[in-house]
Parts: structure tokens; C-alpha cells; sequence
């Protein structure tokens, strides 16, 4: 619950917020957060100024998000939507940000979700991934919590993927 509650917070708050404040000024920027999960970086971006949209495909993640939001009184948009849907929200943005998102998706849902991004921004807007897994690394303690997991081609690694003790994936 901690992790959850106040260490991800902190972690954007102390690691991502001023890493972002080094190039861009969030205040009154458009972002679009595709796969904001609970919404503990979107909370994060709202302080700064920033109107946030948030999407994500698990709607129990999105009802946390929203409590989350309410209780530090920001008005954050919280939808449930695909990343390969984003074309349907109507809508352009001054940046789109994929934080600990594209390794969930399969090659084709990350090539479709790029193109939809390019898409989806405003001209001069900022396309920023943050914690995509370092695949050179052997153990995938992030998505599938197994070994040579983020090695292998999609089809093996969903089949491989049976063997994972973590019960969400």
C-alpha cells in the first residue's frame, strides 16, 4: 500500500517531475498520459500546472486514479482507452507520455500507438517515454517477473508468460 499510496508519488516527484521541468514548462500544457494506471504520475503532472488526460485499459486502476485525484483536489480527465484508440478521444495534445507502458503492448499495438502519437500531437509537441525495461538485462522483474522473458519473440514469450508467479500478469 505504500508503494502504491506515496512511493511513486515521491519517486515523480523528486526523479521524473524535475527531469521534464529541465526541458519543458508543464503549466497549462495538454498531456495525454496513455497507461496511467493509478495515477500517481498523473497527480504528479496536475501539480505542475499541466491538464491531464489519463488513459488506461483496466477500469479498477482508473476508479483508484480518480479517488486519488480527488483527494488532492486536482481535476485530472481519467478514461477508460486503449493506447491503439487514442485517434477516438478527438482530441490533440502538446505532449503524450508512455511511462512504464510500451512493454505491455504487443510489436503491432506499439507500432500502431507510435503512429497514432505522431498523429495525436501538436506540432513542435513532445513524445516522452519513461522506464521502458532495459532489455539487455536478463531478468524482467517489471511486466512477467521471469527470466529472458523481454527476450524473446511475442508468441513465445505469451506462451513462456504461464509460468509467471505474478498474479495481475
Amino acid at each position: 500500500i505504500e508503494e502504491h499510496v506515496e512511493s511513486r508519488i515521491l519517486i515523480d516527484r523528486i526523479r521524473v517531475v524535475p527531469w521534464l521541468l529541465k526541458n519543458i514548462n508543464l503549466d497549462n500544457l495538454e498531456i495525454l498520459e496513455i497507461g496511467c494506471g493509478t495515477g500517481s504520475s498523473s497527480v504528479t503532472l496536475a501539480e505542475q500546472g499541466a491538464n491531464i488526460v489519463g488513459i488506461d485499459i483496466h477500469k479498477e486502476s482508473l476508479e483508484i486514479a480518480r479517488f486519488r485525484a480527488s483527494l488532492y483536489d486536482l481535476n485530472i480527465d481519467f478514461l477508460e482507452c486503449s493506447s491503439v484508440d487514442i485517434d477516438k478521444l478527438g482530441k490533440t495534445f502538446d505532449a503524450i507520455i508512455l511511462y512504464a507502458t510500451l512493454e505491455h503492448l504487443t510489436l503491432e499495438e506499439r507500432l500502431l500507438t507510435l503512429e497514432k502519437c505522431k498523429k495525436t500531437l501538436n506540432k513542435g509537441g513532445y513524445l516522452i517515454t519513461i522506464e521502458a525495461p532495459n532489455r539487455l538485462w536478463y531478468f524482467d522483474s517489471h511486466t512477467s517477473e521471469l527470466p529472458f522473458f523481454q527476450w524473446l519473440p511475442d508468441n513465445l514469450a505469451y506462451r513462456y508468460s504461464r509460468y509467471s508467479s505474478k498474479e495481475s500478469f
